[in-house]
């Protein structure tokens, strides 16, 4: 049930809003007339994608959403809100038509970007601290 309010801006905690007609949202995003929208507090700050870009394509072969391969490498980002309200952009203003297997696919590759990219933060962590960064370190700690 697609349900079609007016909305102030203040509620969303954005100073201007493109459009008057909201469409639905969760913590993070919100479905406008223009396209998908990041809102605040959730959204550390102002993300428009355009309706007309949602289905842009990428990869290797252009055969994947670029949106969600894009937003895997934003460390603000909360995939789950992202892919959700995503997933209600694409209905919306495709009246309902989302290509499954791309949807699917696009998914699934960004999820493998971000486990990548925690992966190289752990190992970048791992690295053992040079001779300077140690005795930083511990004249922090005895406050010298």
């Amino acid at each position: 049930m697609r349900r079609t309010i007016w909305l102030r801006a203040e509620l969303l905690g954005i100073k201007r809003m493109r459009v008057g007609v909201f469409h639905g949202s969760n913590h993070q995003w919100a479905v406008t007339d223009f396209g998908l929208e990041a809102v605040k507090p959730g959204a550390s700050s102002k993300y428009p994608i355009p309706a007309g870009r949602l289905t842009d394509k990428g990869g290797a072969d252009d055969s994947l959403y670029i949106w969600p391969w894009h937003m895997a490498e934003k460390t603000w980002i909360d995939m789950d809100a992202f892919i959700e309200a995503f997933r209600k952009a694409l209905e919306f203003h495709r009246n309902g038509e989302v290509d499954q297997e791309i949807f699917d696919k696009s998914i699934t590759v960004a999820y493998a970007r971000i486990a990548q990219d925690r992966e190289a933060r752990k190992k970048a962590s791992d690295v053992p601290k040079s001779r300077f960064e140690r005795l930083r370190s511990l004249a922090k700690d005895w406050k010298i």
